[in-house]
């Protein structure tokens, strides 16, 4: 069984969509699909029932998700004390990142560990890309309640951006209602809903978007050539990239982040625990990281 899956199925139920629970996940809505059909599959019927106000549980989805709960503490805990006594096994850190990470920074974080801890086999997995059930995971906004545990790796900022060449032609926007007739493209972590963009005041504004990317360097690509106004995150390194402008930056945007998050169960294991302790400090040390910035 795909316990990934199954930890999807039971984020449906409390979503009560299949956005919501996609996003909780680091996954697109196709992944999050196909994922929850093979489950079905596997076990013998339909698992939920989608509309276009959300998606519910069946009575067999209900069943799976209420026993799935159970099923996942115990491969965790199974996990944690099975790694525990393979003490003498060789070290592999299993790391899922998603897309569109900058390229330097994950080669710094590759350095620092294997520099730190030199024994150590990293399996990096991009996305939902098939593999072992992760040890480490980053992720991009502030993760849920859950039996892990987790800190911000960096904080950062989700706003409309266009090439000024885009908009010579196309007009700047001036208000929401400006925006209707602009080719918009959207980073889907940054958005609110669906369709919607997030406002600095904490609401949403729904839009059509022609196109939504997971990569950012590939919408920053875009932007930069012209091609649309995007909704796009900040680069903790520079937060404009070159010919980039802001679009109503007083309106629309959201504070956001990438977080590290370790299943309490891994946390555990010794070297894990020390690695990720590691890690934390490293970058406490970094950013200066507040208290309250971390759960």
């Amino acid at each position: 069984m795909d316990l990934e899956a199954l930890r999807a199925l039971i984020l449906v139920g409390e979503a009560g969509s299949l956005h919501g629970a996609a996003k909780r996940m680091g996954w697109s809505r196709s992944t999050l699909t196909r994922r929850l059909e093979a489950l079905a599959a596997d076990l013998g019927g339909p698992l939920l029932v989608t509309a276009r106000d959300g998606a519910t549980l069946t009575a067999a989805g209900r069943l799976t998700a209420e026993r799935g709960v159970d099923l996942l503490r115990q491969a965790a805990d199974l996990r944690g004390h099975v790694a525990g006594q393979l003490s003498d096994a060789p070290r592999v850190l299993t790391v899922r990142i998603p897309p569109g990470l900058p390229p330097l920074g994950v080669s710094a974080g590759v350095r620092h560990l294997r520099e730190r801890f030199p024994d150590v086999h990293l399996r990096v997995h991009v996305g939902a890309e098939a593999g072992a059930e992760p040890d480490l995971v980053l992720r991009w906004g502030r993760p849920d309640a859950g039996p892990w545990i987790a800190f911000q790796l960096f904080p950062m900022t989700v706003g409309l951006k266009a090439s000024a060449a885009y908009l010579a032609r196309q007009g700047t926007p001036r208000s929401l209602a400006d925006l209707e007739g602009h080719a918009l493209m959207a980073w889907p972590p940054g958005l609110a809903g669906p369709s919607a963009l997030p406002l600095r005041d904490g609401g949403q504004h729904e839009v059509r978007a022609v196109a939504t990317v997971t990569d950012p360097h590939l919408l920053h690509t875009f932007v930069a050539q012209g091609l649309c106004l995007a909704l796009v995150p900040d680069s903790p390194f520079e937060q404009l990239q070159p010919g980039e402008v802001r679009v109503l930056p007083n309106r629309v945007g959201a504070r956001s982040g990438l977080w590290v998050m370790v299943p309490e169960s891994t946390a555990r294991v010794p070297w894990i625990r020390a690695l990720f302790d590691e890690l934390r400090a490293s970058v406490e040390a970094l950013n200066h990281l507040h208290p309250e910035d971390s759960p």
